[in-house]
C-alpha cells in the first residue's frame, strides 16, 4: 500500500507554477506596448501605417506594369493583324509608311535601343502591290540589317518615286556585303550567318516576291560603308 507521504512525480510538482505563464499574448499592438506608454503605442501604429503604405505603393506599381503590358499586347495583336494580310494575293493600294512602321514594330525586339532607325518617306505614300511586298520583303531586309549589327548601329529607310518606279532603300551601318557575294545572297539556302543562325531563305523569298511584281531587288554599298538594299517596283495604276 502506498504511503501518503510518498514523494509525487517531478512533473506534478512543477505543474501549478508553469500553468499561469502559458496565457496567450494579446493581439492588439496597443496592449502589447502598454507598458512602454504612449510613445510605444505611437511607434507601433507608425510601423503598421508604414507597412500599409509600402504595400499600397507596390500594388500601384504592379497595376501600372500590368497596364503597360496589356497596352503592348494590344499593339502587338494589331500589328499582327496588319501583317496577316501577307496571305492576300491580290494587289491593292498599300500605304507604304504605315506598312513599314508595322514591320518595325514587329521586329522591335531585334532593334532594341542599340539600333537607331531613320526614316525619310519622300516617295508616294501609296503604291499598287500585294501586301507581301511591304511585309515579307521589308521585314527580311530589316531583320538581316539588325542581325548584321550586334553591337549597335543605324538603319535608314528611304522611299523615292521616279516617273516609272517606286523605290524603297534600306541601308545599315554594318560590315556590308562583299562584291563577290552580292549575287549569291539571293540564292535559296545561301547564308553568311553562322551555322544554325539562318536558313538562307529570307532574301530568296524576298527576291521572288519582288520579281512577281516585275520589279528589282539589288544590293550596293551604303554611304556609311554598310549594305543598302534597293527595292524597285514599276508604277502601276490600280484597276477599278
Amino acid at each position: 500500500m502506498t504511503s501518503m507521504h510518498e514523494t509525487a512525480p517531478p512533473h506534478a510538482r512543477f505543474r501549478p507554477s508553469v500553468a499561469p505563464r502559458l496565457a496567450p499574448l494579446p493581439a492588439d499592438p496597443d496592449v502589447i506596448v502598454v507598458g512602454a506608454g504612449a510613445a510605444g503605442i505611437a511607434a507601433a501604429r507608425t510601423l503598421i501605417a508604414a507597412g500599409l503604405s509600402v504595400a499600397v505603393l507596390e500594388a500601384r506599381d504592379r497595376v501600372g506594369a500590368m497596364r503597360m503590358g496589356l497596352t503592348r499586347i494590344q499593339d502587338l495583336v494589331l500589328n499582327l493583324r496588319k501583317f496577316s494580310r501577307l496571305d492576300e494575293g491580290e494587289r491593292s493600294l498599300v500605304n507604304v509608311p504605315e506598312a513599314i512602321e508595322t514591320v518595325l514594330a514587329l521586329i522591335q525586339h531585334k532593334l532594341g535601343s542599340r539600333i537607331a532607325v531613320e526614316r525619310d518617306f519622300a516617295g508616294r505614300p501609296e503604291i499598287h502591290c500585294t501586301p507581301a511586298l511591304l511585309n515579307q520583303v521589308v521585314m527580311n531586309i530589316l531583320g538581316n540589317a539588325a542581325d548584321a549589327m550586334p553591337e549597335g548601329g543605324r538603319i535608314r529607310v528611304v522611299t523615292e518615286t521616279t516617273p516609272e518606279t517606286d523605290l524603297i532603300r534600306i541601308s545599315d551601318t554594318g560590315p556590308g556585303i562583299p562584291e563577290d557575294l552580292r549575287e549569291k545572297i539571293f540564292e535559296p539556302f545561301f547564308t553568311t550567318k553562322p551555322v544554325g543562325a539562318g536558313t538562307g531563305l529570307g532574301l530568296a523569298i524576298a527576291y521572288s516576291v519582288v520579281q512577281a511584281h516585275s520589279g528589282s531587288l539589288t544590293v550596293e554599298t551604303a554611304p556609311g560603308g554598310g549594305a543598302c538594299f534597293v527595292i524597285g517596283i514599276p508604277r502601276q495604276t490600280a484597276t477599278v
